[in-house]
């Protein structure tokens, strides 16, 4: 793990996986069916041009990144990663956009329950919603079971529909959203800290591999040099000697040329 990565807290640490999480999830990056065919505009760069830019090719790595640290959480983890995060988290709606598991209220003139209620499930820290999360919560059905004790298992919607109920009464039902939130947010941080410790994981093995990387570097500048310095010249004279070595080539080189007989004895 990087210096940096280390002294982080753990909350810091978990407040940068929730915005990886964020932007991962509300990102146009990943998105499917959009369409790069020419077309006129009103620049020199064409939509092709536009997307192969560094700062796209670097988002799009980015992304696919967490994608791969994501398909190694266990699918539980995943799936209420992507109940926090994903798209439409904040809002329950059917293939046709319409809000789904919502009741008549009571009083034509009441507000948004669905509004309120988002507020009531808010996260203290970080991004996403607790909605979906809350509507299949066993806290929100043992809370329904209590007010409704001869009902039939509920599905997502009813209790959808029961928490908006609870949030349209106001202070009477604040205590239990707040501790239904509350839950929520514990489920939500464990499933960030699973996250945190594959991204973590993967920082640590990068770092080392750029580690390993540099030291490589090194050992081969270190060969290089040493290779240089038993490299020879023309005749065979190494680069780098001893006094002992070059006095011993020096009385060779006198007792040749005392042998061809351009020197006398007595100048060795």
């Amino acid at each position: 793990m990087g210096g940096g990565e280390a002294k982080q807290s753990v909350g810091d640490r978990l407040a940068v996986s929730d915005r990886m999480l964020n932007q991962f999830y509300t990102s146009a990056v990943g998105g499917r069916a959009q369409c790069y065919d020419p077309t006129p505009m009103g620049s020199d760069s064409s939509p092709e041009e536009a997307i192969m830019t560094p700062w796209r090719v670097t988002e799009r790595a980015r992304h696919a990144e967490i994608g791969s640290m994501l398909a190694e959480l266990p699918t539980a983890v995943r799936d209420t990663i992507a109940s926090v995060y994903g798209r439409g988290a904040g809002v329950l709606s059917d293939d046709a956009g319409t809000v789904k598991g919502l009741l008549r209220s009571r009083i034509e003139s009441a507000a948004d329950r669905l509004g309120l209620l988002r507020i009531a499930l808010q996260p203290t820290w970080g991004h996403g919603s607790f909605l979906r999360l809350a509507a299949h919560h066993e806290r929100a059905r043992r809370e329904y079971a209590k007010r409704y004790p001869d009902a039939s298992p509920p599905t997502s919607d009813v209790i959808l529909a029961f928490l908006c109920d609870a949030a349209g009464e106001g202070q009477q039902r604040a205590r239990f959203l707040a501790s239904l939130r509350d839950a929520c947010e514990q489920v939500r941080t464990e499933a960030v800290a699973v996250f945190d410790e594959v991204r973590s994981a993967r920082r640590q093995a990068k770092s080392l591999a750029e580690e390993s990387a540099r030291q490589a570097e090194v050992e081969e500048a270190e060969a290089i040099k040493a290779r240089a310095r038993v490299k020879v010249v023309g005749g065979g004279l190494p680069l780098r000697i001893t006094d002992e070595e070059r006095e011993l080539l020096r009385r060779k080189a006198l007792s040749r040329l005392y042998e061809l007989g351009a020197l006398d004895l007595e100048s060795l």
